[in-house]
């Protein structure tokens, strides 16, 4: 008789990534249910055998994607809260780390439903638009990988989906659409002159983005030399001191 899995307790809150449970079950009872639920747990692990434990749980889901999939779908369509973005983005992102052809379906649809209208009433301080884009370009993001096969071949219709997205209103689907075929080496001067042509002009900026990591973006020497001067009876504030933890030297 097969085991199935238990339900982790739900860890402590965090302010980064907060699970606040919907009012329905989020998941069922199946094996698929389970194994979701302990892996969006997973995500807002911490500690040193965090990463561990997420890899863990992505090592089962990847035993049953189809199962996994429809219930992922399921929950982000039918139980999600319609504002509860950090559970979304957590069920999109794993959809994209089951890396198999089951979530290929959810993602595409994903980034071509419309984004809906603003329903923050301070979207200056929180937009659901923002939270809506960063979905749909996790979806991209999550298309690399199938752009190319086991044997490195180019594959159209993940590539077609890409360029397609290139048209759609929103400028971030646009660039994370176009930085996913540089990651996988896909764009040569053809498939630039293909990019021009389906951008508009004002968009064309988005061929010049090159990706960098943080070590590599050119650092200020002298921060305070681009402050103003001091008026007279000023005094510049201290550097505040690095909180100190137990267990620091």
């Amino acid at each position: 008789m097969e085991e199935t899995p238990q339900m982790n307790d739900f860890p402590s809150s965090s302010d980064t990534f907060q699970v606040n449970l919907p009012t329905l079950p989020l998941f069922t009872r199946s094996k698929a249910g389970i194994l979701l639920e302990n892996a969006l747990h997973a995500i807002n692990g911490f500690g040193d055998d965090a990463e561990k434990k997420f890899q863990g749980s992505l090592k089962e889901l990847r035993e049953l994607p189809e199962e996994v999939v429809l219930e992922l779908a399921q929950a982000f369509d039918d139980r999600c809260q319609r504002d509860a973005y950090p559970v979304k983005w957590g069920l999109v992102y794993l959809a994209t780390e089951l890396k198999h052809s089951a979530a290929y379906s959810f993602l595409k649809r994903l980034i071509f439903t419309p984004i809906p209208e603003e329903r923050s009433k301070n979207p200056h301080s929180f937009s659901t638009v923002a939270e809506e884009t960063i979905l749909r370009t996790t979806a991209v993001e999550g298309l690399l990988f199938f752009l190319k096969d086991r044997n490195g071949k180019p594959q159209k219709e993940a590539t077609e989906v890409l360029m397609e997205s290139l048209a759609l209103p929103s400028i971030s689907i646009a660039r994370a659409a176009f930085q996913t075929l540089v990651k996988a080496d896909l764009v040569d001067d053809k498939m630039k002159k293909r990019v021009r042509e389906l951008l508009p002009k004002d968009r064309h900026f988005i061929l010049k983005i090159k990706p960098t990591t943080v070590e590599k973006v050119e650092q200020i020497k002298d921060p305070e030399s681009h402050l103003k001067p001091l008026r007279k009876g000023d005094k510049r504030r201290e550097k505040p001191e690095a909180p100190r933890f137990d267990g620091d030297n």
